[in-house]
């Protein structure tokens, strides 16, 4: 007859239950709770493979959906999804090249345009000075029209008394708009003396407009009498001499020393 007994021991608030069989083996509960656990851990290693496959179903269903494909199996969607991969890299590489390439066009096109406004401008120069040389004889010369100066509104004896305190203060271009005042007025004619006419040639010949100059030369010579006429003719020779070098672009033999400009009241 089999006998078993049980035995319940306590000891420091731990239950430790043993039992014996008739052959006197006895067995700690532990090992017991060990196969338990073992048997849990097969069980869980179960449900983490089964959700391991939901898990790459899941993801195969996902990977699918971004290729935007329809693949019958995970490799040839991760091979349809490589190939995408490929595709966006090349249109990178092709975006980087063309972003390069566009850099290098656009500092191209600032250089041209630099260069088209430098042209443009050296144009506007050209033209400015075969203007200049058609009206005055010279590719720097100053035309009436360029000189911003307002004459003031004076009579004939006041212009006249102007005109040479421009002179002599070395005001050129004011000296020279205010002669053209006095001089081109029918109602100063009063004051259009061979000196006015001389003195005008020699302002307008020092702003390089040398066709005004020798028009006035020759004006003053006309409007001189004998006497004026032998005080004025080798200054004017001289200066037209002075002009015809400056005009065919010699190099100047002029004096060291121009002719003196008359001044007001000699």
């Amino acid at each position: 007859m089999c006998e078993t007994r049980v035995i319940l021991t306590t000891l420091a608030g731990a239950e430790d239950l043993r039992w014996q069989h008739d052959a006197g083996v006895f067995q700690p509960i532990h090992e017991l709770r060990a196969q338990a656990c073992r048997a849990d851990a097969a069980d869980e290693s179960a449900v983490e493979i089964r959700v391991s496959k939901s898990k790459l179903f899941l993801f195969f269903v996902a990977l699918t959906a971004l290729a935007g494909c329809k693949a019958s199996s995970p490799v040839a969607a991760v091979r349809h999804v490589n190939e995408k991969a490929r595709e966006m890299m090349e249109y990178e590489a092709r975006y980087k090249a063309l972003r390069a390439e566009h850099e290098k066009l656009r500092a191209e096109f600032f250089r041209l345009e630099h260069r088209h406004m430098a042209l443009l401008a050296e144009t506007r120069s050209v033209k400015t000075a075969e203007m200049n040389l058609e009206s005055t004889g010279s590719k720097a010369g100053r035309r009436p029209s360029q000189i911003s100066y307002k004459v003031p509104a004076l009579d004939a004896e006041g212009l006249y008394a102007l005109a040479f305190d421009h002179v002599r203060e070395r005001r050129i271009p004011e000296a020279a708009a205010t002669f053209e005042a006095l001089l081109q007025s029918p109602e100063m004619a009063a004051t259009q003396s061979a000196t006015a006419y001389y003195t005008a040639g020699v302002v307008w010949y020092e702003l390089e407009n040398y066709r005004k100059a020798e028009k006035y030369f020759d004006l003053a010579l006309e409007r001189s009498d004998s006497e004026e006429r032998a005080k004025f003719k080798s200054r004017i020779e001289l200066w037209k001499r002075a002009v015809n070098l400056k005009q065919q672009r010699m190099p100047a033999s002029v004096p060291s020393s121009h002719p003196r400009t008359v001044e007001h009241g000699h």
